[in-house]
């Protein structure tokens, strides 16, 4: 039996970064929800979102949230409750990864953030969607599986991601670099962002 090797990073002069769900929900000790990880996948998070800046590449976040009346879809069958706009828990402090203060913060109501045609619009215009944040088994991979559906290049960071229970997010990485998503370290990520310096976009 042999195993396929994840191939090189493609050229990434034309890419999105997305921080997916940096909500208090994940990121604050004291939720219930809070992921354990989340300290360490912020820095590289801060070193992606401060690079992809200089390099005048769009950053994007996301927080998952149900308006009132959205009965949440199949998500109402696996969670006690659905994030409301109004709950503490939703919150996204913008000092929360530094580097990304002040870029577009994008309501989503399912897995995947291409589901908000503002963040499909980018995606699409960039062509690679570098993907990082919580968590790994949720939204990041439903929204690599979405990139790939729509012919985008997926790279998902593997330092810069993590999950709740932490066996889920190496199970996930695992799947995704199976065939849907580059996956990457962020070193690997932003010497490609350094390769690429003086392409013209």
């Amino acid at each position: 039996m042999t195993t396929r090797t994840n191939p090189p990073l493609p050229s990434i002069e034309r890419a999105c970064l997305l921080l997916i769900d940096p909500q208090r929900l994940f990121t604050d000790p004291a939720s219930p929800a809070y992921v354990p990880d989340w300290p360490a996948a912020r820095e590289a998070c801060s070193r992606l979102a401060l690079a992809f800046s200089d390099r005048g590449l769009p950053v994007l976040r996301t927080r998952h949230v149900h308006p009132y009346g959205d009965d949440g879809g199949a998500m109402r069958f696996f969670f006690q409750r659905l994030q409301r706009p109004d709950d503490p828990w939703s919150q996204v402090q913008d000092h929360e990864i530094p580097g990304a203060e002040g870029t577009p913060l994008v309501d989503k109501a399912r897995l995947s953030a291409l589901s908000v045609d503002a963040v499909a619009d980018v995606a699409r215009r960039e062509r690679v969607l570098v993907l990082a944040g919580v968590q790994t088994h949720l939204c990041l991979l439903a929204t690599a599986v979405d990139a790939a559906r729509l012919g985008l290049c997926p790279v998902v960071v593997s330092d810069a991601t993590a999950a709740r229970p932490p066996d889920r997010h190496a199970e996930a990485l695992a799947v995704l670099a199976a065939g849907h998503a580059y996956v990457a370290s962020s070193a690997e990520v932003l010497a490609a962002l350094a390769a690429s310096d003086g392409s013209p976009r």
